[in-house]
């Protein structure tokens, strides 16, 4: 399986997080899973929802764990 760029922060595990990466998190009383994609006018790796909704936000992955590729998609 081909993995993306790292992207320089590990998970709460000590995973490496790559772009492409799905990970799962807790938001607003349930869990969900977003991955991991590069915004090149923001020059950032921001989280994209399942809806396609792209947070222009700073990732903190403190807060994330990586789960297998192909779980949110």
């Amino acid at each position: 399986m081909f993995k993306g760029q790292f992207i320089g922060v590990v998970d709460k595990q000590g995973n490496q997080l790559h772009e492409g990466d799905y990970v799962t998190f807790y938001h607003k009383g349930e869990d969900v899973i977003c991955q991991i994609v590069y915004v090149s006018d923001l020059a950032a790796f921001c989280l994209k929802w399942k809806d396609d909704y792209i947070n222009k936000w700073f990732l903190t992955p403190d807060k994330y764990l990586r789960v297998e590729a192909g779980v949110g998609g």
